[in-house]
């Protein structure tokens, strides 16, 4: 039996809400590139959501969805943004 490896953004973590800094390592962008790509007129980056007036965070679920549409994949596992953990009863 082989065991196929994780990548990265499937290893657990990773919390399920992170601030730009968090976010743009995850996707693995610099924090002024993640920004420009959310910023972006036309993008399909996803659009932060406002914990507080001053506090905005991306959820881990949206930004699999963006990775794996970049990828020209599906989404994660059955949608749960835990393909690791979907990938253990496979």
């Amino acid at each position: 039996m082989t065991t196929r490896r994780l990548a990265p953004h499937e290893m657990p973590g990773w919390p399920r809400s992170m601030g730009l800094e968090l976010a743009a390592a995850y996707v693995g962008l610099s924090p002024s590139t993640f920004r420009a790509q959310v910023d972006r007129s036309g993008s399909t980056a996803p659009q932060p959501i406002a914990l507080t007036a001053g506090r905005r965070v991306w959820l881990k679920e949206d930004l699999d969805a963006w990775l794996d549409r970049a990828a020209g994949r599906g989404t994660t596992a059955a949608g749960t943004g835990e393909a690791w953990l979907e990938s253990l009863s496979a």
